[in-house]
């Protein structure tokens, strides 16, 4: 469910941001970012249910080492106050040789677990999600939680054993993400063809385990 986010530059920061548009998408393009505060204090989020974080970064900047991004999680505890001493907080950072790698000029798509944020130890009051770059030129888009589970024997009954979600950026060119659920272990191939119904490319031909997948 939407919430609202009171800021996508808190007033502390030390970025600026603008509303862009992308093929008709609304997007935000923060420059000069060094570290950006984006706020939703007046309605926090509930992510208990949750399993996942997501996030789509796009820059032209250099993304070899030393540059870093780093995106950051804090919970303002029951009180939903900042400094009420129930705050927890983590903060991940990826490089040019992270999961997924740092690159330049191509869409990078962050599918978080949340217990990758090991500090993170409440998430029923999400107040604030900081983002701090050294590439400081990125756009930044598709920002949710989410939840993905493979199951049980019982639950693959009620659902489908492979859903193929929509792919990011779509129209693209040259790069797009092109995710899918398996809810069991499967043989997967998938293909691209042109408008004119000609196979370009094969992307996977093989065995795959139960997992969200993306390439």
């Amino acid at each position: 469910t939407n919430v609202t986010v009171d800021t996508w530059s808190a007033a502390w920061d030390q970025a600026d941001v603008t509303d862009v548009q992308i093929a008709g998408n609304d997007t935000k393009l923060y420059t000069n970012l060094v570290y950006a505060g984006i706020e939703f204090t007046s309605q926090t989020i509930d992510a208990t249910g949750m399993t996942h974080f997501h996030m789509d970064i796009w820059t032209p900047d250099d993304t070899s080492a030393p540059a870093e991004f780093r995106i950051k999680l804090v919970d303002f505890g029951a009180d939903g106050a900042w400094s009420g001493g129930d705050d927890v907080e983590h903060e991940l950072t990826f490089n040019d040789s992270s999961n997924p790698p740092l690159v330049t000029a191509e869409w990078i798509c962050f599918d978080i677990p949340l217990s990758d944020f090991t500090g993170l130890t409440t998430t029923g009051h999400l107040a604030q999600l900081i983002i701090s770059s050294t590439p400081n030129t990125v756009y930044i888009d598709n920002i949710y939680f989410y939840y993905s589970s493979t199951g049980t024997d019982d639950e693959f009954a009620v659902v489908n054993p492979f859903v193929l979600h929509q792919n990011y950026p779509n129209p693209f060119n040259p790069v797009t993400s092109i995710k899918f659920s398996l809810h069991e272990k499967d043989h997967v191939r998938i293909e691209i063809y042109n408008i004119r119904g000609e196979r370009i490319s094969t992307l996977v031909d093989g065995e795959m385990d139960p997992a969200f997948h993306t390439i």
